[in-house]
């Protein structure tokens, strides 16, 4: 049993300071409670056990479990209440970037896709006892679309090539500089990040292109230099519309050899909620130096065509 002596100890012990949060109250009653339930003979494990009483049980789970370069990802938090006070609010972070807050759990958030390399989710649980939060973090390998199974063996990846001083940007009529202004009236090509697409999507990073819009023939024009052009390549990328820019009617998007514009792929796309897949087959050039050309032409002039190109590449 428990000494009066030692029941003032413990009670000294373990009163709260007179600024501590409710949340220290609440660790003290639970730890007196169950201390004079089962003993002052507690082990240190147990002690520790006891000490994070009140805190919420948190879940951070990242679907899919192995994903690759190509993956839109969703981070799911969820949290359980143990302080008896409800949660005050999550607040999830991907590479330490605030991506999302909710008021209840679970806290979901979907994204991507994201570049090769360890991704980390992080969240932060706050209840209503304390803004002092549990906080964790589950990390994931992305892998390069090339070493996933099935997959392609290698690729070239257009999208840093696009500030690439042997790039050229232009509009028909005059070269531009990458990356562009967005009040450019000429027209423009920048990457944007953390992008919001049509489809409801947020992309980690895209090459966005607005075509000279005031009459039917405005266009953009981006031509990458590829050196020795592997065997059986394939150009692949997705294109679309910025989810903002509502006022967009549709604008073809277009990709050829410079010096064979004849055989190209071209793609209408519609402000309609959805992406586009656009491919070409370059297997006629292989081992040749080539300029890969991509193209974005309107088809109503006076709106804003905000286009984005998703990972092009070029693969084999």
């Amino acid at each position: 049993m428990v000494s009066a002596a030692e029941k003032e100890m413990l009670i000294f012990s373990y009163a709260p300071k007179k600024d501590a949060p409710l949340r220290n109250l609440i660790k003290t009653v639970l730890v007196l409670f169950s201390t004079f339930s089962f003993g002052i003979n507690a082990s240190p494990q147990e002690w520790s056990v006891l000490q994070e009483l009140g805190k919420p049980t948190v879940k951070i789970s990242i679907s899919p479990a192995e994903p690759t370069t190509k993956d839109m990802i969703t981070f799911t938090v969820d949290a359980q209440d143990n302080s008896m006070t409800g949660l005050k609010r999550i607040v999830l972070l991907v590479n330490d970037r605030e991506v999302k807050v909710c008021l209840m759990s679970p806290c979901v958030f979907f994204g991507g896709p994201f570049p090769e390399g360890l991704l980390k989710c992080e969240a932060k649980v706050f209840d209503n006892t304390s803004d002092d939060p549990w906080t964790g973090y589950r990390k994931v390998n992305v892998r390069s679309r090339s070493s996933s199974v099935g997959g392609p063996k290698r690729k070239i990846d257009l999208l840093p090539l696009a500030e690439n001083s042997q790039t050229r940007w232009t509009n028909g009529h005059v070269d531009l500089p990458f990356p562009g202004e967005e009040d450019d009236i000429r027209s423009f090509a920048c990457f944007r990040y953390d992008a919001v697409l049509e489809d409801d999507q947020v992309y980690a990073k895209v090459l966005l292109t607005r075509p000279q819009s005031w009459d039917e023939f405005g266009s953009i024009i981006g031509i990458f230099k590829i050196e020795n052009l592997p065997q059986k390549a394939t150009f692949k990328t997705t294109i679309g519309f910025l989810k903002e820019v509502d006022q967009t009617d549709a604008a073809e998007f277009k990709v050829f050899v410079n010096k064979d514009p004849s055989f190209f792929a071209a793609e209408r796309c519609f402000y309609d909620g959805r992406m586009d897949d656009l491919v070409l087959d370059l297997g006629r050039y292989p081992g040749q130096d080539v300029e890969i050309v991509l193209e974005v032409h309107v088809l109503t002039a006076l709106t804003r065509h905000l286009a984005v190109w998703v990972d092009p590449r070029i693969e084999w």
